[in-house]
């Protein structure tokens, strides 16, 4: 039986864990953590000729939106160049779960090559948006498949914002007003407010605090305990690597609070749309603020259905289908009116 596997190697200067590795329906997959860079690199084999795409694809999509910056690499034995029904669902996927193909879908960067054909069955994706990636395709008498190789930019996190705030020092303010001694009592209440301005002014400070980003409206209490929970997990994995009990249960709990996370926010959504119901202006103010939120640099469809039942990707007939809709929809929605509904002129 033709078969396959996966394998990764990595520097020993990078720190880095294996997260998830998986095997099913003879379908491999291998995901590590790079932390040095905060980075998810998968590798995946899919058996060819395997019919049941969709189980795979499953799979696939699954671990894909489990990262935020991620590459992965792949014998998938999907052929970029064909058209047929198993590269058109795949490209969909990956294009649903905010990942973009970096290979150049054109025979020039086949991957495997015989006599006879020319395909593109090995493939390098990620999510990271504003990023160049260079790609090359590199013969190799290791196989008969041609290597990918692939240099991206260094991760630079962008920093939380800081600001800075007064605040009084109590104990100088218990310094500056102990300085203050008067002998005439008849005056003091009279001059204590001015005394207790100017002392608090003086004693004020500039402190700073990190702005953390808005929380999301379906992140709650519950969600919180359970990152805190993770969190020390992590602490204390982080202080004994090398115990794999400790490594194990922070794996088991990340794994729980992704999984929890996903199904609250699902949960939410599903509430907010049901709730928007009969609402147009509402379920649009929802709509767009999920497409914000994407990775993708606009809120524009990736392809819509046309009237004539045709499919098109172009931004330009995307709008004009738009325009067109919003134009007609108001005669049309009149026309399916009952004639008894009509005003009389």
């Amino acid at each position: 039986m033709r078969g396959g596997g996966v394998s990764m190697f990595v520097n020993n200067n990078l720190k880095h864990d294996v997260t998830e590795e998986k095997c099913l329906n003879y379908n491999h997959y291998l995901w590590i953590h790079v932390e040095n860079y905060k980075l998810d690199v998968g590798v995946v084999y899919r058996k060819p000729d395997q019919g049941d795409v969709n189980s795979f694809l499953e799979t696939l999509s699954q671990q894909l939106n489990n990262r935020k910056r991620a590459l992965i690499f792949g014998d998938f034995n999907i052929n970029l160049l064909t058209k047929n029904r198993a590269t058109v669902i795949y490209k969909e996927v990956i294009q649903e779960s905010g990942y973009e193909i970096l290979n150049k879908i054109d025979e020039k960067y086949c991957t495997r090559e015989t006599a006879t054909t020319k395909s593109i069955i090995d493939h390098v994706c990620s999510n990271i948006k504003q990023n160049k990636f260079h790609v090359a395709i590199i013969e190799t008498p290791m196989s008969d498949h041609k290597q990918i190789y692939i240099e991206m930019k260094r991760y630079h996190q962008e920093p939380l914002q800081k600001v800075s705030y007064q605040a009084v020092d109590y104990n100088l303010l218990y310094n500056t007003i102990s300085q203050y001694q008067s002998s005439n009592f008849e005056h003091t209440y009279s001059i204590l407010e001015e005394k207790l301005v100017n002392c608090i002014k003086y004693s004020k400070i500039t402190k700073y605090k990190i702005l953390n980003p808005p929380r999301k409206n379906w992140i709650n209490n519950t969600i919180i305990s359970h990152i805190n929970n993770r969190n020390k997990l992590w602490n204390a994995h982080k202080r004994n690597p090398d115990d794999t009990n400790k490594k194990d249960l922070f794996i088991n709990k990340r794994n729980e609070v992704t999984d929890y996370i996903q199904k609250t926010k699902s949960k939410y959504y599903f509430k907010a749309f049901i709730d928007c119901k009969n609402q147009p202006t509402k379920m649009w103010e929802l709509i767009n603020s999920l497409s914000q939120n994407k990775l993708k640099g606009n809120n524009t469809p990736k392809k819509i259905q046309m009237q004539n039942g045709q499919t098109t990707d172009d931004e330009n007939e995307i709008c004009e289908c738009f325009n067109n809709f919003f134009v007609s929809v108001g005669p049309i929605l009149a026309s399916q009116v009952p004639q008894k509904y009509h005003p009389c002129i």
